[in-house]
């Protein structure tokens, strides 16, 4: 957790791009063991891989990302979306990550978020990627030059 944590500090803005999942909701709820993969790329080269991120869109329009030992809570509650086909693209620009009780309004650059909230495999626009059912797919870049992706499927969706 503490390299999360410190990964997030550095990187300050890539929890933003989540923020548009929250805006992408799909019909009833779904429950499942599925979890997502972060990578950060630092602006030095370094690479993080974060495993077993828990993703959740919840009621209130929220996207929530939780790191495996649950220590480290994004909430991303804005973003600008539009969809392409079944595919939704969102452009974020509000995140708050919350770390041991304290919350810390985040920054970024850059970034766009693709989700497929269907019950069927989607293919993302001009690109050979396909999203399964509940799938989130996004690339964040902050001011520092720290890129994010995450890979991954809802844990939970509630409409």
């Amino acid at each position: 957790m503490d390299r999360l944590r410190s990964s997030v500090r550095r990187a300050a803005g890539f929890w933003l791009a989540a923020s548009a999942w929250a805006l992408m909701l799909g019909a009833g709820a779904v429950a499942a063991d599925a979890k997502g993969t972060l990578q950060v790329t630092h602006a030095d080269g370094s690479v993080e891989t974060f495993h077993d991120v828990s993703i959740k869109v919840d009621t209130h329009k929220a996207l929530t990302i939780t790191s495996a030992d649950g220590e480290g809570v994004i909430v991303i509650d804005k973003a600008a979306c539009d969809y392409t086909g079944d595919i939704q693209k969102c452009l974020p620009y509000s995140m708050t990550l919350t770390d041991h009780g304290n919350s810390h309004q985040l920054d970024f650059q850059r970034g766009t978020i693709y989700a497929n909230l269907t019950s069927e495999k989607q293919q993302l626009p001009l690109s050979s990627t396909q999203l399964p059912p509940n799938g989130v797919s996004f690339v964040v870049q902050t001011k520092r030059g720290t890129y994010f992706t995450l890979n991954g499927v809802a844990d939970v969706v509630i409409k």
